[in-house]
């Protein structure tokens, strides 16, 4: 899935696909470390609405204006990412 789906060119219907793959292996086997960080990398990419350096989305081939991304754990466990504006600090977005 991580090869098809979240390779330099990706879209949401893969990065969905994928995500939802992890989530049932997660449930299914457990959580191991390869799946956290597959979740987080899928997670991030789906975050992101834009293409930038080596990653091309092919819903949303533009380029945004750059961004500070944070990651935190939310609800259950998901990562909850949010993008603020370079002058931001940590924890104005916590």
């Amino acid at each position: 899935h991580m090869h098809a789906d979240v390779g330099v060119v990706r879209d949401a219907a893969g990065l969905n696909r994928t995500l939802d793959w992890i989530v049932g292996a997660t449930a299914r086997d457990g959580a191991s470390h390869a799946l956290t960080a597959s979740r987080l990398i899928v997670s991030a990419a789906l975050a992101r609405r834009e293409s930038r350096g080596g990653h091309y989305r092919s819903d949303f081939p533009e380029t945004l204006a750059p961004t500070r991304t944070f990651i935190r754990q939310g609800a259950e466990g998901s990562p909850l990412i949010t993008h603020q504006p370079p002058d931001s600090t940590a924890e104005s977005a916590a």
